[in-house]
């Protein structure tokens, strides 16, 4: 992982550069994100033909630096995930959120036996895995199409002053999308196979 590739989206043209830094193990099918500092932020992946996790599992590539410099990043937390793969990753204000994916399980990622039905939340500002995302209040989430009623908003949605998002939240409003999309591709499958008999 020494060799980045880069692509200019102004000029549409490729090049690469040789990052330094800590070693980092070769993967696929791993998760990434870019931070707000200018970080790409990568976790799990596999290894070795889809057998072990890469080492480290949780790194970093400062794209600040000339050349590029890569981090391993260790971690000891309750709130870590396991080794996955084929996982997806978003970036909410200093919150890298994962789902979905697939867990080691016999020396084999595999989604049909190991699937991952958990979500996991590490803190980018400080690449700590923790249990929620509190102070929401920062994180400046409108919804499309909205604008906010007040620029300077104001929270206090408990005795603390903070609000939070919650892991079982997060996992409801993943459910309930996923339930919407498969409703949505069975009734557009419905429709193209009537559509072809005509």
């Amino acid at each position: 992982m020494n060799s980045i590739s880069i692509y200019n989206t102004n000029d549409g043209t490729w090049s690469s550069m040789n990052a330094v830094g800590d070693v980092i193990g070769a993967r696929q099918s791993y998760a990434a994100v870019l931070n707000k500092n200018g970080f790409i932020v990568i976790y799990g992946g596999a290894a070795n033909n889809y057998t072990v996790a890469p080492n480290p599992a949780l790194a970093t590539l400062d794209t600040n630096s000339i050349p590029y410099k890569w981090s391993a990043k260790q971690f000891n937390s309750v709130y870590a995930p396991p080794p996955l793969a084929y996982h997806s990753a978003q970036l909410v204000g200093d919150y890298m959120i994962i789902a979905f994916g697939a867990g080691l399980l016999n020396a084999k990622f595999d989604l049909a036996t190991a699937p991952n039905n958990n979500i996991f939340i590490l803190d980018t500002s400080n690449y700590t895995w923790v249990s929620s995302i509190t102070n929401t209040s920062t994180l400046n989430i409108i919804p499309s199409g909205s604008s906010p009623s007040n620029p300077n908003p104001t929270t206090s949605n408990s005795s603390e002053g903070s609000s939070f998002i919650t892991i079982p939240l997060i996992a409801g409003l993943g459910s309930l999308l996923g339930a919407f999309i498969i409703i949505a591709s069975i009734i557009g499958i419905v429709f193209c196979c009537t559509n072809t008999r005509i």
